[in-house]
Order: C-alpha cells, then sequence, then structure tokens
C-alpha cells in the first residue's frame, strides 16, 4: 500500500481483482469526491508541516549567537534571551 502509493480502499480493491473477488462499492460519487478532497487537505497539512519543520530546523542550525550571550549548546550558544527580556543579573 505505502509502497504504490495507495489508499486503503485502492489497495483492497486491487487486491480483490487479483483473486477474482467482486467488490461493491456503497458510497455516492457525492461521498468519495467528498472523502478525496478530505484525504488531499490532509496531505496538504503533512505537507506545509514538512516544510515549517525543515525551515525551522535550517533556521535554528543557521544562527550563530555569540559566545558572550550564553552558554553553548550542542555547538550553538544560547540567545541573548535575559537581556532582551529586560531582566538583569544572573
Amino acid at each position: 500500500m505505502k509502497v504504490e502509493g495507495l489508499t486503503f480502499p485502492e489497495a483492497a480493491r486491487r487486491l480483490a481483482d487479483r483473486a477474482g473477488i467482486e467488490i461493491e462499492e456503497t458510497a455516492t460519487d457525492a461521498e468519495r469526491r467528498e472523502a478525496d478532497a478530505a484525504r488531499r487537505a490532509i496531505d496538504d497539512l503533512y505537507g506545509v508541516n514538512q516544510l515549517a519543520r525543515t525551515g525551522s530546523k535550517h533556521s535554528f542550525e543557521s544562527t550563530r549567537w555569540p559566545e558572550s550571550h550564553g552558554t553553548s549548546c550542542g555547538g550553538v550558544a544560547s540567545p541573548p534571551l535575559r537581556r532582551s527580556r529586560g531582566a538583569s543579573g544572573a
């Protein structure tokens, strides 16, 4: 199913065809269109999420803060949060 990029109903139909089994369709055309639209919307959300995650990761990894602004954490210095929030002292 995943390898061939099929939905569950598509995979079930394909297997039924191979086995010579007839599957009776119970969904109307309108229901099928609605389900397809919902699946496309979910796929779009996953795509947007992936783009945001990749962009955020790239942005974070490419940001280098001066060492004087905080303790280095995994090769990246912490951002100057204390100073930007108006806090004073340690």
